[in-house]
């Protein structure tokens, strides 16, 4: 609870950036006063940190806000569901739990592009092996795993690792793959993602761990829930403090920095009188200073989901799902003890990472640009994603009623088609409008066609398949076009939409490399809405490396003398 009005820094946003850069600040010698302020709750309660849940954990109110997009042209007019995380914890508190940092070439190529070594390779390693206490698998899971110590910490206040015992369907899964000519990525921390492997998530014994956990009992940080932002207060074109919907006004005496996501970010800039001049204008904003970047450049990974019935043997979920006794037991034994069928039931994902080489052949590819062509062509740069032994949604929903559908996600990366969002009303109330322009590049649509085509050939060849529930027509190029219109919908992955870059106007760009608005003072974004590009990954750790890396700057900027060991 805050206990005063008054603060050194304002943070606004509790999700993995904010909760890394209000304790790491809050962390020095100096001892600053830091407000972490956060829209939701204090996601307190353990039930929701059951990671067999985690495919339904968005669903859950109290952690999740939901918007829809505008119509996208890409998708036949189609609306897509868009979620942001919410409360202590953000979206680490609803997402999939994957732990995968990098890829090695995305975080050289934001060294390059900023001029900064902390983006580089090494330095992302060296700052993430703080942050995580990993455990290894169990040792007869080598052919399998093979974790290195230098990829990993051991230390650190988020758990990263493996469930207590993998389900047999993840085996099977892996030799089919494997057996199709695919290699097994035995560390897939090690800054290339590609292959086949099973993912290291952010669990332990089915307990899953969010950016909350990073928030110890500190006299100088204060954590104020339940209070939404409506804007900053600004002296001048100085920030010095926020102003809460309910009207209470708290002030930084140094800074404040915005970590409230891509979406509510931006919204907060611009009712702020930072922003595009058409909106200002539009809604009656006292300008502080016109930037049309903002909300700008949005970016995100898009999927589909193929679905086909395998024998009811072919997992053991089926058996546990369709069992609310056996459910119940294993509900109580895990919250007495984390074990049982909870601490490993539907916690194991099987990732795939793959480079296309029809893609890269195809004349849309040979149309980008030669900077981002060679960009795609670096060695740890996929061209697409495949996600495997996840849980369909009616082993949730209808369990009595549900068969073993198996769910194969395919995911695009490295889109070429950028969206936007923009203020709907000066009301703080009503979210952005977003436009993500899902498939509206030939690229995108190029990596759709061959990528379905490749993952579809696996499927034919190698799955126990009883029943194709949900598929493409055939492997036609309009066919699969088609179902990607209908089906496909956003990652949530977001990024872009503040982008950071080194100039202003030549980059498009809303922050300096040292994450300070441009045309004000006081002011700084760590949250992926900074980020000029989507990570070919799960962006969890990335979020985690912003927040670190901009305290860092805050601290050298400040003198505020390191943090304690």
């Amino acid at each position: 609870m805050a206990n005063s009005m008054d603060y050194d820094f304002i943070v606004v946003g509790a999700g993995p950036a904010g909760c890394t850069a209000a304790t790491t600040i809050a962390g020095c010698k100096s001892q600053p006063r830091v407000l972490l302020i956060e829209a939701g709750g204090d996601n307190a309660n353990a039930n929701t940190r059951i990671d067999g849940n985690k495919y339904i954990q968005f669903t859950n109110p109290d952690q999740s806000r939901h918007y829809m997009s505008e119509k996208i042209d890409g998708l036949g007019g189609r609306q897509v569901e868009l979620v942001d995380g919410k409360g202590l914890g953000g979206s680490t508190a609803i997402n999939l739990t994957v732990w995968m940092p990098g890829p090695r070439d995305d975080m050289e190529a934001m060294r390059e592009l900023m001029d900064d070594q902390t983006w580089g390779w090494r330095a992302t390693q060296e700052r993430l092996r703080r942050l995580e206490t990993f455990t290894s698998p169990a040792s007869d899971l080598s052919e399998h795993i093979s974790p290195s110590a230098e990829c990993h910490g051991f230390d650190g206040p988020i758990r990263v690792g493996y469930p207590p015992r993998l389900e047999d369907s993840v085996m099977d899964t892996l030799k089919r793959w494997s057996n199709s000519g695919y290699q097994i990525n035995r560390e897939p921390c090690d800054g290339s993602h590609l292959g086949i492997c099973i993912a290291p998530i952010t669990t332990h014994r089915g307990e899953r761990s969010t950016a909350a956990d990073l928030l110890p009992s500190m006299q100088n940080l204060d954590i104020l829930t339940e209070a939404q932002v409506h804007r900053v207060l600004f002296d001048g074109n100085t920030a010095v403090g926020v102003v809460l919907v309910d009207g209470r006004v708290f002030r930084a005496s140094k800074e404040v920095i915005l970590s409230a996501g891509v979406r509510e970010t931006p919204k907060i800039l611009i009712l702020s009188g930072v922003g595009p001049s058409d909106q200002l204008s539009q809604f009656g904003i006292p300008v502080v200073y016109a930037n049309e970047n903002i909300g700008q450049n949005y970016r995100d990974h898009s999927h589909i989901c193929i679905k086909y019935v395998a024998d009811d043997t072919a997992s053991e979920r089926v058996a546990f799902f369709k069992d609310p006794a056996r459910q119940q037991a294993a509900l109580r034994e895990w919250q007495l003890f984390r074990t049982g069928e909870y601490s490993y039931i539907g916690s194991a994902l099987v990732l795939g990472f793959f480079k296309s080489l029809a893609v890269a052949e195809s004349s849309e590819f040979n149309a980008l640009s030669e900077t981002e062509k060679q960009r795609l062509q670096a060695p740890t740069i996929p061209t697409y994603e495949v996600a495997l032994n996840t849980i369909p949604s009616d082993f949730y929903s209808d369990p009595p009623a549900s068969s073993n559908v198996i769910p194969v996600y395919v995911f695009l990366h490295n889109s070429q088609a950028t969206g936007n969002t923009r203020l709907r009303s000066a009301d703080p109330g009503m979210p952005l409008s977003t436009s993500p322009m899902i498939l509206n590049h030939p690229y995108d649509r190029r990596v759709a066609v061959e990528a379905t085509r490749e993952v579809m050939k696996v499927l034919k060849s190698t799955s126990a398949c009883n029943e194709w529930v949900k598929c493409p027509a055939s492997d036609k190029e309009k066919d699969i076009l088609e179902f990607w219109s209908q089906n496909c919908v956003s990652s949530w992955h977001a990024t872009g939409t503040c982008q950071m870059g080194k100039d202003e106007k030549r980059d498009r760009a809303c922050v300096s490399t040292c994450f300070k608005v441009f045309g004000v003072t006081g002011l700084r974004i760590a949250d992926l809405s900074i980020m000029p590009f989507s990570p070919s990954t799960h962006p969890q750790p990335t979020a985690y490396q912003i927040g670190m890396i901009a305290a860092e700057k805050i601290i050298e900027e400040h003198s505020l003398n390191g943090t304690r060991k």
